[in-house]
């Protein structure tokens, strides 16, 4: 079954599904998306002053992730033109809170939906606030579209990326806040736990960048950062934002694939976290390699196999792992997008001393 109402990842119908794929698709072109640099490069700019404010500190890295992509996302020149203001608030919006519990019903609803409807009766306080964040969310999303038809109507010269998706116009050559923030998280635990992969990311971006390392970045600037890439590839491997499988049906008269033959409307899923972990693609898989990647020119399995979806920048300051944040308060918990089992993450930033750093 899927759970109303029907997205590009759940549409059954292929008709249905290449019209709304192409209401998104141009949107997030390259081009697009370089349109918006310059609002994402403030934000982040936002994000590392805070960090600095943060020095011998252990702020809660998750949490600020996720503020950060919550106000690229839905801020107002980037998308739905609707402020949280969550980074300079430094508090999670309700919103945040509705989209975790969000999550959590849909894998309810998915694996018991009898019960949930039986649930839905109980007239519970906590439990049927818990039952409508789903009715939250969408309210709050049709509200700020309705704000920003509004004030900008729906033919403006605006370069936000909802502007592109309403425009009638289309290009034809050409997720998520939620997956943003996952990814940057275990990612800089990681490289708390590995300060000579820190370090070496470090000293590439200075090399490679000089004075510009603070940017604004353009393609072109941070195409050849091999380390960095190697990092981020192997966070993403390790600790893939979104896991879960996404169940298929075959459609009628079946599927061949290889020497398999699948008979049609049979249930068919693959994850992430597990082609990401083979052995025989990605020797000792558990453990944090980032050399895998750096050693040799990947292998057909290994780009097979591997599903990268984000990339990022890191800043100028070490990051070391106070005590509380342990491998058991960071191990993953699956509510189908990755969370810490602990909730959060926090993580000690100091200067950096340019003689031990190697500059």
């Amino acid at each position: 079954m899927s759970l109303q109402p029907l997205g590009i990842f759940s549409l059954r119908d292929k008709a249905a599904h290449s019209h709304r794929r192409s209401l998104l698709s141009h949107a997030f072109s390259q081009q697009n998306i370089n349109d918006c640099t310059t609002f994402i490069m403030q934000k982040v700019d936002l994000l590392v002053e805070m960090f600095e404010k943060d020095v011998n500190r252990q702020p809660d890295v998750f949490l600020r992730f996720r503020l950060f992509a919550l106000d690229v996302s839905y801020e107002g020149e980037l998308f739905l033109g609707s402020s949280f203001g969550g980074l300079e608030a430094g508090t999670a919006p309700q919103f945040l809170h509705d989209m975790d519990e969000f999550f959590l019903l849909g894998g309810l609803e998915y694996q018991f939906y009898a019960v949930v409807a039986l649930l839905r009766r109980l007239p519970l306080a906590g439990l049927q606030s818990f039952l409508a964040c789903r009715e939250r969310v969408a309210q709050l999303g049709n509200s700020a579209f309705q704000r920003y038809i509004e004030r900008h109507g729906r033919e403006s010269k605006r370069k936000d990326l909802l502007t592109k998706i309403l425009s009638p116009q289309r290009e034809k050559d050409r997720m998520s806040d939620h997956t943003t923030s996952t990814t940057l998280t275990y990612l800089f635990w990681a490289l708390a736990r590995f300060p000579d992969w820190q370090n070496s990311v470090r000293v590439e971006l200075r090399e490679k960048l000089g004075d510009n390392i603070r940017g604004p970045y353009d393609n072109q600037s941070i195409g050849n950062l091999p380390v960095l890439e190697a990092v981020i590839n192997e966070g993403l491997r390790l600790y893939p934002a979104a896991p879960a499988s996404l169940p298929r049906i075959t459609p009628e008269g079946g599927w061949q694939y290889n020497s398999h033959s699948i008979p049609a409307k049979t249930v068919v899923s693959m994850q992430c976290y597990t082609t990401q972990r083979d052995p025989i693609a990605f020797p000792e898989p558990d453990k944090f390699l980032p050399e895998r990647w750096l050693d040799a020119e990947p292998t057909a399995d290994m780009k097979t196999l591997f599903m990268p979806f984000s990339k990022a920048l890191l800043s100028r300051y070490a990051v070391k792992l106070p005590p509380q944040t342990t491998q058991e308060t960071m191990e993953m918990r699956d509510h189908f997008l990755v969370v810490p089992r602990s909730g959060k993450c926090e993580l000690q930033f100091e200067p950096v001393t340019s003689e031990v750093e190697g500059q």
